[in-house]
């Protein structure tokens, strides 16, 4: 037998799971995920998980049906389901290949993870190993040197990684010593792939001259994980001193910041801050010179004045002297059935949403327009695309919406991602607009209005 030992880090994840919590493994079938599969089978016993394998088909290599049927046969004779996933990544031949396919895996995973659920991958010492050098290379800091976390939050669950500080050589030992079969993807000799050049041409050279580099580059890892601990403490000290004491308005994902508080910071520390505060928010940091960039800008920019950075689903909006956080919104129109007097879950823009029906004996005010209402009725939420207009009980003509917004003094980006709700090509609710009365009844009389609430 050739036992592994758990990092103490996932240890500890696996220890604060409560007993019949869901493990998902991401299991390709080659010999690390195998090594994973076998392993969680064990721990799915000795701690009551519920254990089920994630097999993602890239689709890119002949043998993708070859490899999942080899899968499937594992799991069942571990007796662990199986869930499998076909992903489209466009132009094989395309740029950021590696990217777009972690990037499907990873958007599938995390349909699937539920509150205190655990994604457990199969990463060890060389993948950090080269990680390390990859994101040296790109001139990354301590937060890109710091690499891949033992354990990090993902969706509603976690991700652990228990065989970071084993070597590649241990899990083949493991897999031979069990008589573990796996398969070769022949992609991974490919020097076309960066992790693949580092992996077959680089670390065999360093290792002619210094034998225990990869656990040596995984140490280098570890110390700048610990550094970045250190990072994290004086970010949250500096977010603390220029945080706005408000609630966050309907669409802000962060209180925002003052700016005045914000740029008496050091250039270093206004970095810090916002690293802090986007990484768990994108997949991928920010660009280092982008994020220069725009740090310049608000530095040398007028009093009174504006500036956005857009990212990847989000924006950093300065305006009226803070700087807001908000979920840009993909624009797409949602239709939504509710039952009747009941409240339906949402997912916009990967937070958690509640649409909720509420009741009223009477009309509060005079009304214009009575749409009647029935069960599983079908409304739209979505986003304003200019020219909109709504129709306030009490008054007699329709108003444009973007002068409504005006009279609130809505700030412009404020108005791009506040949600709408229409019924019959009628707005009857928006955020921020409380003054918009109920004109849906139903046929005894009563009159309802719509609620939207973060459920996170």
């Amino acid at each position: 037998m050739c036992p592994l030992s758990l990092p103490e880090s996932v240890g500890e994840a696996c220890n604060r799971l409560a007993p019949g919590a869901h493990v998902y493994i991401a299991y390709s079938g080659g010999v690390d995920s195998q090594v994973l599969l076998h392993v969680a089978s064990e721990w799915a016993e000795q701690h009551a998980f519920n254990v089920t394998a994630l097999h993602v088909n890239h689709g890119l290599s002949p043998r993708a049906d070859e490899w999942q049927d080899f899968c499937t046969q594992q799991c069942e004779t571990l007796g662990l389901p199986l869930l499998c996933k076909s992903v489209d990544l466009g132009d094989p031949a395309g740029s950021g290949l590696e990217q777009r396919a972690r990037e499907a895996r990873y958007a599938w995973f995390e349909t699937l993870l539920g509150t205190e659920d655990v994604l457990m991958t199969a990463h060890h010492a060389e993948d950090q190993a080269e990680t390390f050098v990859l994101r040296a290379l790109r001139g990354s800091g301590v937060r890109g040197l710091a690499a891949i976390p033992a354990a990090r939050s993902q969706g509603g669950g976690c991700v652990i990684r228990p065989f970071l500080s084993q070597s590649k050589a241990d899990l083949q030992a493991y897999a031979k010593s069990f008589g573990l079969g796996w398969i070769e993807d022949e992609s991974n000799a490919s020097r076309r792939f960066d992790r693949n050049f580092v992996r077959h041409e680089v670390l065999p050279v360093l290792a002619t001259r210094w034998p225990q580099v990869s656990r040596q580059l995984a140490r280098s890892a570890q110390n700048c994980r610990d550094d970045l601990v250190l990072l994290d403490e004086l970010a949250a000290q500096d977010v603390k001193t220029c945080q706005l004491d408000a609630e966050p308005l309907f669409f802000e994902v962060l209180l925002p910041l003052d700016l005045a508080g914000f740029t008496m910071l050091s250039f270093a520390r206004q970095r810090n801050v916002l690293q802090y505060l986007l990484r768990p928010l994108l997949i991928y940091p920010v660009p280092f010179e982008q994020m220069n960039e725009w740090l310049r800008q608000l530095n040398q920019i007028e009093p009174g004045a504006n500036s956005e950075l857009k990212l990847p689903g989000l924006c950093l909006t300065l305006h009226d002297e803070a700087l807001h956080f908000s979920r840009c919104p993909a624009g797409k129109a949602m239709p939504v059935s509710l039952e009747w007097r009941t409240s339906t879950p949402l997912l916009i823009d990967a937070y958690a949403y509640e649409l909720r029906l509420v009741v009223q004996a009477s009309a509060p005010v005079a009304e214009v327009k009575t749409l009647a209402f029935e069960p599983g009725e079908t409304v739209c939420v979505h986003w304003r695309q200019g020219g909109e207009r709504v129709q306030r009980p009490g008054e007699e003509f329709s108003r444009s919406l973007k002068k409504l917004y005006q009279e609130k003094k809505l700030a412009p980006w404020l108005r791009r991602v506040m949600p709408l709700i229409s019924l019959e090509g009628y707005i009857v609710w928006s955020a921020l607009l409380s003054d918009f009365a109920p004109r849906l009844r139903d046929t005894q009389g009563r009159y309802y209005s719509f609620e939207l609430h973060r459920a996170d």
